[in-house]
């Protein structure tokens, strides 16, 4: 009796204030929210504090991720691993029921059907508290800044927000309720939130009419034959491909138009898992590298932007006091042109074939992951493999010594 509760839903209390059941002469405690098999109801009738307790618990097991592996020594698809296998599920804990409700399943919604407008559902994706525990771990796998900007860390490594899979299940759990007899108490259920409209299975109606490129068959047939239908035509399988086909539309949108991406947008071509994260040398140089694709750097490109440096005025204090002359310091100058850079450079010519030689012409550049073939990402050569490890320790020696110089430009100071 001591864990029996009762709550009233959509109420402020009892209607006798002084009213409370009993059981045995013991009043039952009435409470406003309840934790039920991991799920933490509320009398509101709204799932924010579940979510609110799934992100503390998921927050903590990625810090406790943290704190365990040692990200110099692990494999970056090692440690993808081990937060998909050990965090996520904790994100995603009863999902089934709380994600159709989502505001930000809404809002995403209406961005990618209604307005169409996919800078918007990208933002509303990564506002989502359970989608910022995802990307503060993809950034650190990477080893960029926490500010960085969010589609580097979905682009770099390939990975869809949560959401998707959020909504993927949903429908799973929705069309295996409706395969079940009426006498079962589940979908008995499942036929008075169909019945009276509730917010769930809106919330799944319109997941499934946005992204399965179907309607509802018959306007005039009840509400239960209409969701027997939807569930019928139902395919989780489409709703998640259709998901991730806008998603990767909107990331697309996202890197290209943006003014901060310029340099990431001529070195990615395609939203996939990078090979140099998998094929670097060390850790060091495979975060030399993203922070230098993803301008989460301090090259005064970047950090211009905090002081509001005019973008001719941010010239490199290299080349300004060693050649008189005045060059923006973005990417492709550190990477290419500056002097500072010259030795790694010129190794990784003898030992590339020349191939900085096309930079000039636009068909290579040296944060690009080089392949010599454009379908062999899954399976690389031994020669694409070395030109990686080849590329990324240069990029990261290059970037040493622009850091070192900058230091001692300080410390002059």
């Amino acid at each position: 009796i001591s864990k029996t509760k009762f709550m009233v839903f959509n109420g402020k209390g009892p209607d006798i204030p002084n009213w409370r059941p009993s059981i045995h002469d013991r009043d039952i405690e009435m409470v406003s929210s309840y934790c039920y098999l991991g799920i933490i109801i509320s009398s509101t009738g709204k799932f924010r504090q579940a979510t609110d307790s799934l992100y503390r618990k998921g927050l903590g097991a990625y810090f406790s991720l943290r704190s365990t592996i040692d990200r110099r020594f692990v494999d970056a698809s090692c440690l993808n691993k081990l937060f998909n296998t050990l965090v996520k599920p904790i994100l995603l804990y009863g999902c089934q029921v709380w994600a159709p409700v989502l505001p930000t399943v809404n809002k995403v919604l209406s961005s990618f059907s209604k307005f169409h407008n996919l800078d918007h559902a990208v933002s509303h994706i990564a506002k989502q508290q359970l989608e910022q525990v995802h990307l503060r771990h993809l950034k650190y796998l990477l080893g960029i800044n926490r500010r960085a900007v969010n589609a580097t860390a979905w682009g770099e490594t390939g990975s869809y927000p949560i959401i998707i899979e959020m909504l993927k299940l949903s429908t799973k759990y929705f069309k295996r309720v409706m395969s079940l007899p009426s006498t079962q108490l589940v979908k008995a259920a499942m036929t008075e939130q169909i019945n009276l409209k509730l917010s769930w299975f809106v919330g799944i109606e319109s997941i499934i009419k946005s992204f399965n490129n179907i309607d509802l068959l018959e306007r005039n047939s009840s509400s239960l034959l209409n969701a027997t239908s939807l569930a019928d035509s139902c395919s989780p399988e489409l709703i998640t491909e259709n998901l991730k086909k806008q998603f990767r539309d909107s990331w697309g949108s996202l890197v290209k138009d943006s003014r901060k991406l310029s340099f990431y947008s001529e070195v990615k071509t395609e939203f996939a898992w990078e090979p140099y994260l998998t094929y670097a040398r060390s850790f060091q140089d495979r975060r030399a590298t993203t922070q230098i694709r993803s301008s989460s750097h301090h090259l005064r490109i970047e950090r211009g932007r905090y002081d509001k440096t005019p973008i001719d005025e941010r010239t490199c204090n290299y080349c300004e006091l060693n050649t008189n002359q005045l060059f923006i310091e973005d990417e492709n100058h550190m990477l290419h042109f500056c002097p500072l850079g010259k030795g790694p450079r010129d190794k990784f010519q003898n030992l590339s074939g020349n191939l900085l030689n096309n930079v000039g012409n636009g068909s290579f550049n040296l944060a690009s992951t080089f392949m010599s073939q454009s379908d062999c990402k899954d399976t690389p050569s031994d020669e694409d493999v070395s030109l990686i490890k080849l590329s990324t320790s240069t990029i990261n020696k290059i970037y040493r010594l622009t850091l070192n110089f900058k230091d001692s430009l300080k410390a002059d100071n």
